[in-house]
């Protein structure tokens, strides 16, 4: 008994929401169509679709169409909107049970006179008496002769726009070479020799340095001193 006064009941819920359903259904319809542009037939996506005294309205898709969608039946006015565009509302359109009305648009353009907006504004003035730094005339054209990295650096601090050119030209020692070179060793190790007290040696590399001075056409005679070095003392090479 229980079973079935329960089965019972289902199927009494079951068949009010179906005819509650379907009445729902029968009491409504759809608006659909398209909203273009009067003079060129173009679409005009993002127009807006109002049905008037209800809640209901759409916007149109990219290609122009639009709809709406459970309205409930009766006669209406549709108004459409589009900035730029002239308002269109048209009346005595009938929506009927389960039925799709189709209602396109065809908008005017209107050109939209704006007033115009004046900005003005208060100049400050403001006299400067003093200044906290030097300004002096400069010249357009500044040429700066860079001979060394420290001068090259400073040469920078003027600015690059009237700096020519800050390249450092090379520079190395060019030193001696074949018995040049060879008699300046020999005064070398004759100077070590005298700084030593290396009497004996300093004698030998006397002649030689002499014999070499000769041969390379140095005619005036060295003032050799041969006495033991003072601190100091360095000795006297041949000019």
């Amino acid at each position: 008994m229980e079973r079935a006064k329960a089965r019972r009941a289902i199927g009494v819920i079951a068949s009010v929401l179906v005819l509650g359903g379907i009445g729902w259904a029968a009491g409504t319809g759809t608006i659909s169509g398209t909203v273009r542009d009067k003079d060129t037939g173009e679409p005009l996506p993002g127009a807006s679709v109002i049905v008037e005294g209800t809640k209901l309205g759409a916007t149109a898709d990219r290609e122009g169409r639009y709809t709406v969608e459970d309205v409930p039946v009766g006669i209406y006015s549709v108004t459409v909107r589009m900035v730029g565009y002239s308002q269109l509302t048209e009346a005595g359109v009938e929506v009927r049970a389960g039925r799709k009305t189709v209602l396109d648009f065809e908008l005017s353009p209107r050109i939209i006179r704006l007033k115009e907006i004046v900005v003005t504004a208060t100049k400050l003035e403001e006299r400067v008496e003093d200044l906290e730094i030097s300004i002096g005339n400069k010249p357009h054209f500044y040429i700066y002769t860079v001979k060394n990295p420290m001068e090259g650096a400073i040469a920078k601090r003027r600015s690059y726009a009237t700096l020519v050119d800050h390249m450092i030209p090379v520079m190395t020692p060019s030193g001696l070479y074949d018995e040049l070179e060879e008699l300046e060793d020999l005064l070398r190790q004759y100077e070590d020799a005298r700084n030593t007290g290396e009497e004996a040696r300093a004698k030998v590399l006397e002649e030689e340095i002499s014999k070499l001075a000769e041969k390379v056409h140095l005619r005036a005679k060295p003032s050799w001193t041969l006495s033991s070095p003072c601190s100091g003392s360095t000795g006297r090479s041949p000019r």
